[in-house]
């Protein structure tokens, strides 16, 4: 049963790891119907659900999360998550940083989705722990709270390795090959076809296997993967926007503009504008 709210802020920004760093971390039991947002963070911040319901909305999809769920908010990203009125949820969370950050959530399943579900008991009890140690100030706390954290990701690490060894198989050496090609050539006038030729598949058949075997079709794949670069771009950069839209293979700045706010929920400036005035986040005031 959790217990009364806890969170705490414990590492001045003078003291912030730039490689990886833990902003804060803590449990809550919401109160009935209980909403957070719409909100934007300037870390990642994932809650696991340890008891009761709720609703994670981003984007234009809703998810209905129970116990064992998880969901990861993005940097720069417009959420809200709301308690059920009837049975609502309590939660264990915490938030990161750094420039390793993306590298570390993209050996989750947090790298293709925004939730999952693992049944781990030990992450509560580890997030827990962390958050009583941290708010008594120890020496060291700086490495302390990095290495929690890392032990924190393992257990997202190991339950996605774990997923997909249950699988069976890694990706067709085919897929794989177009996929490796992609990031590296994502800035070119690229089709379809020319993905299919590159494997000497018929499109038609490669569309079927791309889609089959990634879970969403080619262009769909290359459209995300441009807009992730430039999401890059526009918040470690001081590129003109158009320039950013251009560099990372669209050939039109409103069609770049649209797909960005429809993955994002923020225009490409909006976007930038967040990280700009959002900084203050990055010390815990809670998970909210």
């Amino acid at each position: 049963m959790l217990t009364a709210p806890t969170s705490f802020s414990f590492i001045s920004l003078d003291f912030q790891n730039e490689y990886l760093n833990l902003c804060h971390s803590g449990t809550d039991a919401c109160a009935p119907g209980t909403s957070n947002g719409p909100v934007v963070k300037s870390f990642f911040l994932i809650h696991y659900v340890t008891s009761g319901r709720g609703i994670y909305t981003v984007g234009n999809k809703q998810h209905q999360l129970g116990v064992g769920d998880a969901f990861l908010i993005r940097p720069g990203e417009t959420v809200v998550y709301s308690a059920d009125k009837k049975d609502p949820w309590g939660y264990c969370f915490f938030a990161f940083n750094g420039s390793a950050a993306e590298q570390y959530i993209n050996r989750t399943a947090f790298g293709s989705s925004y939730v999952t579900h693992i049944d781990d008991d030990t992450l509560y009890d580890l997030v827990s722990e962390t958050t009583q140690v941290l708010s008594s100030s120890p020496a060291n706390a700086d490495m302390y709270a990095i290495s929690q954290l890392l032990k924190m990701l393992l257990i997202f690490a190991d339950h996605y390795q774990g997923e997909n060894e249950r699988k069976g198989r890694p990706l067709r050496a085919d897929v794989q090959k177009v996929i490796d090609y992609l990031d590296f050539h994502y800035a070119d006038p690229i089709t379809v076809l020319d993905m299919a030729k590159l494997v000497a598949l018929e499109r038609s058949y490669f569309y079927r296997l791309f889609k089959s075997e990634v879970g969403i079709s080619p262009k769909e794949y290359l459209t995300r993967l441009r807009l992730d670069k430039a999401r890059y771009l526009l918040t470690e950069t001081d590129f003109p926007i158009g320039q950013i839209a251009e560099s990372v293979g669209f050939q039109s700045f409103s069609s770049f503009s649209r797909l960005f706010t429809a993955q994002y929920c923020q225009s490409p400036s909006q976007y930038r504008q967040t990280f700009l005035t959002e900084d203050s986040d990055t010390l815990c005031l809670g998970s909210h």
